[in-house]
């Protein structure tokens, strides 16, 4: 017997999902674009984003492989706490099945079609809505992504500028993240500030909305791969390097060496490499090229 949703009864197992849905509320679904110079921390602070609103029961669909095990309140202490207290009787394990895997292909778009209810997290988002294959969508393709709210979905995306992606889907977008990357004493802390698009098309940073702070987490850096993209590709380039471990004597004898003028230490006649002996004997002097009218020419 199926029952509205304010009157199911007591012992009926789908209040547990009853439950759950009042617990977290509805989500407040749209498009939010990360972006920032070069490893300042996009990828990072998305995916931070991402295993926090895992463990509070969303589901994902990432186009870059995240390393997530799930997440269960019984392992959390300050979870514990609360039971301890008194302030908490119930507690979730959320399976790391709310995570999927989508990658940017030929299929990309047909596969966005049919998702609803979940969020969907492209790391440089660019690839998939640049001018280029936004002019290629069909219509219905176009409205599943300026149609989030309608199908309960919402795309995060990373990208360097924000003019990199489609105008028309830079200008849906509701929110834009600024990220910056700071070390300070041997932490690393990244920097997400807020910001509205103004005009222009352009994202107005004179007028920040909110500012939120991340700590580097070895549980963050650990869970993603930012060289993802290089798949099965083996390094194509070594460093040849030799470690010494100097006594203090020798130590000495070189820093003296280097006030001295004297050579610290006898060593073999350094080998020149090959591509250096193939190179022209004869150099010619910058300034016999540059050199200006009327210039000596001995000097």
């Amino acid at each position: 017997m199926e029952f509205p949703v304010n009157l199911k009864p007591v012992n009926d197992p789908r209040r547990d999902e009853i439950d759950l849905a009042a617990l977290f509320g509805p989500a407040e679904h749209g498009l939010y674009g990360y972006y920032g110079r070069l490893g300042q921390g996009k990828t990072y602070a998305m995916t931070a984003d991402i295993i926090a609103d895992l463990k509070r029961g969303a589901v994902w669909y990432v186009n870059y492989p995240i390393y997530w095990n799930g997440y269960d309140e019984r392992n959390s202490f300050m979870q514990l706490l609360l039971g301890v207290l008194g302030l908490r009787k119930k507690y979730y394990e959320f399976k790391d099945e709310n995570l999927h895997y989508l990658p940017v292909d030929e299929n990309f778009h047909d596969k966005v079609q049919t998702l609803t209810d979940c969020k969907i997290g492209l790391d440089e988002g660019y690839v998939a809505y640049d001018s280029y294959e936004m002019a290629k969508l069909t219509m219905a393709k176009r409205q599943t992504i300026f149609h989030a709210r309608h199908y309960d979905r919402s795309f995060y995306y990373t990208v360097q500028r924000p003019t990199s992606i489609h105008t028309t889907l830079r200008s849906q977008t509701n929110v834009f993240y600024k990220v910056s990357k700071i070390q300070l004493f041997g932490l690393v802390l990244f920097k997400r500030t807020e910001y509205d698009l103004g005009a222009n098309e352009q994202v107005d940073e004179d007028h920040p909305l909110s500012v939120k702070w991340y700590l580097g987490k070895k549980e963050v850096f650990e869970a993603y791969d930012t060289k993802y993209l290089r798949g099965s590709i083996e390094p194509s380039q070594i460093t040849h390097v030799e470690i010494h471990r100097p006594g203090w004597f020798e130590l000495v004898q070189r820093l003296l060496g280097r006030y001295t003028g004297e050579e610290a230490l006898e060593g073999p006649a350094p080998v020149l490499p090959e591509y250096i002996e193939q190179l022209p004997k004869a150099i010619k002097r910058n300034w016999d090229i540059i050199r200006p009218p009327n210039t000596p020419s001995n000097l």
